[in-house]
């Protein structure tokens, strides 16, 4: 992408790009390389899902309907004061292709968290502007922070009785914890722990269990201070939780 000057109808914050990259993994633009359409600056100074802040191999992207106009892929976490740029291109009516957003029409966000391969869907992510309005705008820009808090796919879903993922005990620990899960037949069963850059840290299980309750304990003695999420797979079953470790 072309560098592209920051356009801003109310200065609100400092204008500077935390990644604005064309090499995305998930979320495919609309419009083709290149400088955009009439662009609208859209700056995301702070997101998370379920309570963990994305990070390295995320990607944020805007929709309008089911037109992706803009995506950002980040390389960290957004930092306060350091704003996520995202771009998103006006629908160019010199181009049979639709290529961008129509002015006026609802801004919809999605979340990619790379790790654990989950996308959030607009519905799940609660938005609130610092400045700019919920709406697309040619030129316009906005500023905005993004709550997400259930994940497209990724849930304790009802539907499968008898699988469960509780929370570790005791939270915050030091130097270890003990997490629990229960399945409901005999599965192949991974429960792996990632920290916030989406690493995996420790493979904890990986193979077929008996159905029932079990418990693994996980040792952080040899890991940094912070917070890790623990994922499980069963089956169809998916669930994550986060663990502290605090020293």
């Amino acid at each position: 992408m072309r560098p592209f000057p920051c356009i801003a109808r109310v200065v609100v914050v400092t204008c500077v790009v935390v990644v604005s990259s064309p090499a995305q993994t998930h979320f495919t633009r609309a419009w083709p390389g290149g400088t955009p359409y009439l662009a609208m600056n859209v700056y995301v100074t702070a997101a998370t899902c379920d309570s963990l802040p994305v990070g390295a191999g995320d990607e944020i992207g805007l929709f309008d309907g089911d037109v992706c106009v803009g995506s950002a892929l980040l390389t960290g976490p957004i930092v306060a004061g350091t704003p996520l740029s995202v771009i998103a291109s006006t629908d160019d009516p010199t181009t049979p292709a639709t290529d961008g957003f129509v002015p006026g029409r609802p801004v919809a966000f999605r979340i990619w968290r790379s790790v654990p391969g989950v996308e959030y869907a607009d519905p799940s992510i609660e938005k609130v502007f610092a400045a700019g309005t919920g709406t697309y705008a040619s030129l316009g820009t906005a500023v905005i922070a993004l709550t997400a808090r259930r994940p497209t796919g990724v849930s304790d879903r009802p539907a499968l009785q008898g699988y469960r993922l509780y929370a570790n005990y005791p939270n915050p620990f030091n130097p270890a914890t003990t997490i629990r899960f229960a399945i409901a037949e005999r599965r192949s069963t991974v429960l792996k722990v990632y920290d916030l850059l989406g690493r995996e840290v420790a493979v904890l299980v990986n193979g077929e269990l008996d159905p029932g309750e079990h418990a693994v304990r996980f040792d952080g003695s040899r890991l940094p201070s912070g917070l890790y999420v623990c994922r499980m797979a069963a089956g169809g079953y998916t669930a994550l939780t986060t663990m502290i470790l605090q020293r």
